[in-house]
């Protein structure tokens, strides 16, 4: 059984434009996702394309799996840097802290430690450490009671 100066733990802020991992010395590391959001152009056209008289497309099915490959991408270099860690607290403003566990769970069918979910909103760095130092804090204490 690990001590508790043995056992790794980290915080994970995330949204899906990127992700900060705060470890337990407080040093902050960001990972940023390449999903990206089709940005119209003043002026650019529709984009769908005609199938006869009464039918149109508009490729919402190609954007889709695009977005989904760049999402589960990001999720896939999340996964790797969180391997290592016993206790991992994912927590942020957005559902990609959710989506990033139901990932883990579904494509890794398990994943070595343990994985506690929050809700924040946005934070600086200096309130990220002291969030993530609190946490894992108050879980020792409830832990040795």
């Amino acid at each position: 059984m690990k001590t508790k100066e043995q056992i790794k733990q980290l915080g994970v802020w995330m949204d899906h434009a990127s992700a900060k991992l705060v470890m337990q010395d407080g040093k902050v590391e960001e990972v940023f996702s390449n999903l990206s959001k089709h940005q119209k152009i003043p002026g650019e056209s529709g984009d769908g394309i005609k199938l006869g008289n009464y039918r149109t497309t508009n490729n919402e099915v190609h954007k889709l799996n695009k977005e989904t490959n760049e999402l589960h991408a990001y999720f896939n270099d999340l996964h790797k840097a969180i391997t290592p860690f016993d206790e991992v607290l994912l927590f942020g403003p957005s559902t990609a802290h959710d989506e990033f566990a139901n990932y883990v769970i579904e494509k890794h069918k398990h994943f070595p430690g343990k994985i506690t979910l929050a809700k924040t909103d946005y934070l600086t760095e200096n309130q990220l450490t002291a969030y993530v130092k609190g946490y894992f804090k108050n879980e020792q204490t409830n832990k040795s009671e």
